[in-house]
């Protein structure tokens, strides 16, 4: 049985990957931008897929974000996340917030 606990931090083995890595679906375009952006920035927080969302009929997904529910667009190349005040760009949030997601 896989237990999934509140921590977001690396593999004490290896220090380099997260406990749980992301895994993109073929041919998902947020996916790939998804899987390119935790490699490029080297990020450990587990990021899941759930489910696919119309959202204002945009090419939107909802992504367990550590121990949040997420919607996540692409938008003009850009990888948008929304929080509560609105959306901002997937790597300024991860950037600002994945250090909690550690704890």
């Amino acid at each position: 049985m896989l237990t999934i606990g509140y921590s977001c931090a690396a593999n004490e083995e290896t220090n380099d990957a997260p406990l749980i890595p992301f895994k993109s679906r073929k041919g998902n375009e947020i996916d790939m931008k998804l899987k390119s952006i935790i490699k490029q920035y080297n990020f450990k927080c587990p990021i899941v897929y759930i489910k696919k969302d119309n959202y204002m009929t945009q090419n939107t997904n909802v992504y367990l974000v550590g121990t949040d529910h997420k919607i996540i667009q692409l938008k003009n190349d850009n990888l948008l996340i929304k929080d509560s005040v609105g959306f901002e760009r997937f790597i300024d949030f991860m950037q600002r917030n994945e250090r909690y997601y550690l704890e």
